[in-house]
């Protein structure tokens, strides 16, 4: 009688084999799936910029018959006050800063709870009292995150 071979790792290693095989196939379209879709971002990126500024490209290298009239100037826009009008002190959580008065807006940075900042500026917006505390830094209060004492 012919003895026969057993082999008792080999079912072991082939389902070992064959996942790591999926892991790296896996990782490797994931990453090229990535890369692909930031260059098609990119793409679009490119092509609406190149489409807005074709126009003003046309106009200006069209010679014109018609009488050249002055610009209307561009009035300057007036910069935030920088005279604190209050000061600020958050509540027992940290909030969020954020570029806008909006919660839309870019996320700046955090002010620690109990932290006290200087406001320059207050507005109303989403339903939230928002208070400009730097350039560009703006804190929501939602009626209990933060007490406003004006100067």
């Amino acid at each position: 009688m012919k003895k026969q071979k057993r082999n008792t790792g080999s079912a072991a290693v082939t389902v070992i084999k064959t996942i790591l095989i999926y892991t790296v196939l896996t990782a490797a379209l994931l990453f090229a799936g990535t890369r692909i879709f930031g260059i098609l971002m990119n793409g679009k990126a490119k092509a609406e910029t190149a489409a807005a500024s074709a126009p003003a490209a046309e106009k200006t290298a069209t010679p014109s018959a018609a009488p050249t009239i002055a610009p209307t100037p561009t009035p300057t826009p007036t910069a935030p006050s920088d005279t604190a009008i209050g000061t600020i002190t958050i509540g027992s959580s940290e909030i969020n800063v954020r570029n806008t008065p909006s919660t839309a807006g870019q996320l700046v940075t955090t002010v620690h709870a109990y932290s006290t900042c200087q406001v320059y500026e207050t507005t109303v917006n989403e339903g939230y009292t928002w208070y400009r505390i730097s350039e560009n830094e703006w804190v929501p209060d939602g009626g209990n995150w933060l007490t406003y004492k004006s100067n």
